[in-house]
């Protein structure tokens, strides 16, 4: 939300029907990441990565975070929450847009990946 607030002027926004159909799919899968939905389901733990997996899992999540909040400040005025074409787009290809195409996604990628493996 507060990110809007130095978000650039959207130009024009797709919009479709399937937008809550995504979201409700993302936070379905959020739901069951979570230790309280294994539980709920009973379902055992297909390993144990001990103290320092745990940790060392705990890094890479915070890794992804922060490559993701990297990405996002790199944009700066471009970024969206929805897909939009911002005032004066460009394409942006320096920063961690220089290493990966897409870093905001990567780094959430990573991140629950991270987690899910913890």
């Amino acid at each position: 939300m507060a990110a809007a607030l130095w978000s650039g002027r959207t130009e024009k926004r797709d919009t479709t029907a399937a937008v809550p159909v995504y979201r409700t799919a993302i936070l379905a899968g959020a739901i069951l990441l979570t230790p309280w939905a294994a539980r709920t389901t009973t379902e055992r733990h297909l390993w144990d990565v001990g103290d320092a997996g745990g940790y060392a899992l705990a890094g890479l999540t915070l890794a992804g975070i922060l490559f993701t909040w990297w990405a996002r400040l790199h944009l700066g005025r471009l970024w969206s929450s929805a897909i939009t074409r911002k005032e004066d787009h460009r394409v942006v290809d320096s920063g961690p847009y220089a290493l990966v195409r897409h870093p905001i996604y990567t780094g959430l990628i990573a991140a629950i990946l991270a987690t899910t493996a913890a």
